[in-house]
């Protein structure tokens, strides 16, 4: 699952999802994986058309299309395109994903730290732990006598 942070806003790209608290939008899905292209190149400047290129493989290269994703991703983040904090406008160039060091990934590596974390804390106690009392076994003494089987054996303090 692929989950991502642009300043306040949440984006789930397997959900074409972007929210934050009470406000949550869905795009189409060529204008997701647009985002998602920006951000795997986050911080630097791509052109239209490679943007093209990487979402519609196999088509003529049109702007038009990638304009149009641009514009809906800058009315989902509640964008002007004038002050742009985000998606970035570098004329005659394409366009950049600007993000501060805010980005969330799935956190799936979690249980397993966790895991980790008791079976370490686990061996750690089992290595310094204090030894429990070993009994001396070596001075028993004989309850009786007597060489057959004997079986329920029952004291008495009185003999």
């Amino acid at each position: 699952m692929k989950r991502f942070k642009i300043g306040e806003f949440d984006v789930d790209v397997s959900r074409c999802r972007i929210s934050s608290g009470e406000y949550e939008i869905f795009l189409e899905p060529k204008v997701m994986d647009v985002l998602y292209y920006l951000f795997r190149y986050k911080g630097e400047v791509v052109s239209q058309e490679q943007i093209f290129t990487s979402v519609w493989p196999s088509s003529t290269f049109n702007p038009s299309s990638v304009q149009r994703c641009i514009a809906l991703l800058r009315k989902a983040l509640k964008e002007d395109s004038k002050c742009a904090k985000f998606l970035v406008t570098h004329p005659k160039r394409g366009y950049c994903l600007e993000l501060p060091n805010n980005i969330i990934e799935k956190r799936r590596g979690t249980p397993c730290a966790y895991v980790l974390i008791g079976v370490v804390i686990l061996g750690i106690w089992i290595l310094f732990a204090p030894q429990s009392i070993k009994t001396d076994f070596s001075k028993l003494l004989p309850v009786t006598s007597h060489e057959a089987n004997e079986t329920f054996l029952s004291l008495s303090p009185n003999g």
